[in-house]
């Protein structure tokens, strides 16, 4: 089985539809698939290093481009493509020469597509009010494309957290924090109790976030891919939604969350709901509060009970399992989707 993958990365549009779909690529070769990644990374060199690594075949592309009357796409059984920014209607074009998985968040687009992934939290819910067909549909948790080194760094149990001394922070906004939202949150987590705190951020915010944490024990790092275990090794977590956010919740880390992208406030707020997490708000409005900020972080560093609840729940909702979920579903479908002409 040949697949092609189309998702792309930038500074503006972050890492998480490349990342995903890595993760996704791995589980689909353990099941004997041909994959190709099609992609587009703009000036991120650890997400290129780290595609390099997996062994992935991968070609270039038009960064938020699809032709779908390219020749070659017939020779694939199927297309993956992820992308907010790819035109809906060609790829509903080319889902009638060739059967395309669409990965969505919340809002299809009005793509037609021969399979639809949708791994937030509640979209099998929304699913059901709507006019997909159950039949070519993977909607919820139980799908989210989880790669191997989180489920590796996945915690066992929560270590112990001393009332007194409130622990380690890590605190990051996704793979590429274009908006440098990250200063907004140093200058919040200036009343927060913590005894250690790492943020990742662009080198060139380091001397601005260390003389707003001034006098605090601060660690200020580059993006990395080894991310899992800085996930691990904290105590509390501070960090946008997204894709990270289901890796935080696999590994089972407390943590809260700050909405930077309109797709995220569902999410978020679901991740609320459920007590999986805390939604701090949207990142534009969050200076507004600095008191609630300044409580929610406390509580989550001091709170015993409510960070093993989260951790319990975490544990209960992602078994980090979706990946081979997703890749079961598409081996075992796609041979039998109605042929189309070529």
């Amino acid at each position: 089985m040949r697949i092609a993958i189309r998702a792309d990365a930038s500074i503006n549009q972050g890492t998480g539809h490349v990342m995903r779909c890595i993760t996704l690529a791995r589980s689909l070769q353990a099941n004997g698939a041909d994959i190709t990644l099609m992609s587009s990374i703009e000036g991120i060199p650890w997400l290129t290093n780290y595609v390099q690594a997996s062994g992935i075949k991968m070609d270039d592309a038009r960064h938020g481009s699809l032709d779908s009357t390219w020749p070659k796409w017939p020779s694939f059984d199927l297309v993956i493509v992820d992308s907010y920014e790819i035109d809906a209607r060609e790829i509903s074009i080319l889902n009638e020469r060739v059967p395309v998985l669409a990965l969505i968040d919340g809002d299809n687009r009005g793509i037609s597509a021969s399979m639809y992934l949708d791994q937030n939290l509640g979209a099998e819910m929304h699913a059901k009010d709507s006019t997909y067909d159950n039949r070519k549909i993977l909607f919820g948790a139980k799908f989210a494309l989880v790669r191997s080194e989180v489920i590796d760094a996945k915690l066992s149990v929560l270590r112990n957290q001393n009332e007194i001394d409130f622990g380690k922070m890590l605190v990051f906004l996704g793979g590429t924090d274009p908006g440098n939202g990250i200063l907004k949150i140093a200058k919040l987590l200036r009343n927060v109790k913590f005894s250690k705190i790492t943020l990742i951020a662009k080198s060139i915010l380091h001397d601005q976030i260390q003389d707003i944490l001034k006098g605090r024990v601060c660690e200020i790092i580059e993006f990395t891919n080894d991310l899992p275990q800085l996930i691990r090794q904290a105590d509390a977590i501070v960090s946008a939604g997204g894709t990270s956010a289901w890796d935080i919740a696999t590994i089972g880390t407390p943590a809260a969350y700050v909405c930077v992208a309109e797709n995220q406030r569902n999410p978020i707020q679901t991740i609320e709901k459920l007590k999986l997490g805390i939604y701090l708000g949207d990142l534009d409005d969050i200076e507004s509060n600095e008191g609630k900020f300044t409580d929610n972080i406390n509580g989550l560093m001091s709170d015993s009970i409510l960070r093993n609840t989260f951790f319990s729940n975490c544990r209960d909702t992602f078994d980090g399992l979706g990946s081979e979920r997703v890749a079961e579903f598409i081996t075992t479908r796609v041979t039998s989707i109605t042929a189309r002409p070529k």
